[in-house]
């Protein structure tokens, strides 16, 4: 994972507004396997408050990405704290 002052530097982005695609450079991009399993995504849209909308299957055919199991589901927040 890129550091925010990595992320403004390497891909042109703010933390957050990083998308799939367009970057300066060749990039990877790693989608979670249950991100790849959804029919649409929503990912970093360039600029704060926007996102894009993505069919999965279309950002699964570009060469740079790859899928790997990066999340972790828990049925209880740890400590048993429930946010808000």
């Amino acid at each position: 994972m890129a550091s925010p002052a990595q992320c403004v530097r390497i891909f042109g982005y703010a933390p957050g507004t990083v998308p799939p695609l367009g970057h300066r450079g060749a990039v990877a991009v790693v989608i979670d396997t249950e991100v790849a399993a959804a029919n649409a995504m929503l990912s970093g849209g360039g600029e704060e408050g926007r996102l894009l909308r993505l069919p999965t299957k279309e950002v699964l055919r570009l060469p740079h990405v790859t899928v790997a199991s990066l999340s972790v589901s828990i049925s209880e927040p740890p400590g048993g704290i429930l946010p808000g």
